[in-house]
């Protein structure tokens, strides 16, 4: 959760803020290379600007070899519905970039059963998870959130079992808004990445955002993003029309 002292960069626009975090994110895999960087994907239109800079003005720099790619949530869609994650970042970044496949881990809807593809991708997650030495959660490097209006991310949204979960990594979740069935990551492998980068752009967030900051233990009990606590760095970049007046110090 948000604290005084969390690293709290605020930009003039969403399209500052995406640059500097591809900058960031190039920056972070770069010394990876020859070793595997596991990255962790958001959905949202933030995200898809941010993916197209990497894919653009990245694409070359990055050791993508190096590269795994995660999602975070997906809607229960297939993946070429204008509306999915992974198609998503398919367009803006994989159609781009030289990545292998056998690297790329989006998350499963074809089983018509939510509950059956988080249950698959949860055995994907457990098998990249053997390869670390220290064993336990898998440990993502660099984990990317952003933040809904009514303050879930990923797809945790307020009320659920979901949140509450201590032992999947992976669940099928509902959605307010339509598409209602989702899948995503929970918090004890979410919580447990090395690197969590949060976006939050639009003036719609800024009251939320303000209260997370303010008192970041009440906002807990009511808002999902508030509940995320990493055992790592967490970096939050919003842009000015989310956040009004000066950083905390």
């Amino acid at each position: 959760m948000p604290t005084l002292t969390s690293d709290l960069q605020i930009f003039p626009d969403p399209e500052q803020l995406c640059r500097a975090a591809a900058a960031a994110i190039a920056q972070m895999i770069g010394p990876h290379r020859g070793n595997r960087f596991r990255l962790v994907l958001s959905g949202g239109r933030t995200p898809e600007t941010l993916y197209r800079i990497l894919a653009t003005e990245y694409a070359r720099e990055i050791p993508w070899c190096s590269v795994e790619l995660f999602w975070g949530d997906e809607r229960y869609l297939p993946h070429d519905h204008p509306a999915s994650n992974a198609g998503m970042v398919q367009r803006a970044l994989l159609d781009h970039i030289n990545i292998p496949a056998t690297q790329v881990y989006p998350i499963p809807t074809g089983a018509n059963n939510p509950a059956s593809d988080a249950a698959a991708y949860q055995k994907t997650l457990q098998r990249c998870a053997e390869t670390q030495a220290e064993g336990g959660a898998l440990r993502f490097d660099l984990l990317l959130l952003g933040m809904g209006e009514d303050g879930h991310t990923a797809s945790l949204f307020p009320g659920g079992d979901w949140l509450a979960e201590q032992e999947a990594w992976a669940v099928a979740s509902r959605a307010p808004v339509v598409p209602h069935d989702r899948i995503t990551l929970t918090f004890p492998i979410l919580n447990a990445a090395r690197h969590t980068m949060i976006l939050v752009t639009g003036q719609k967030k800024q009251p939320i955002l303000q209260e997370m900051f303010a008192n970041s233990t009440a906002a807990a009990s009511r808002y999902p993003i508030a509940m995320i606590a990493p055992q790592g760095e967490v970096q939050w970049l919003v842009d000015s029309a989310a956040w009004s007046g000066d950083a905390p110090r």
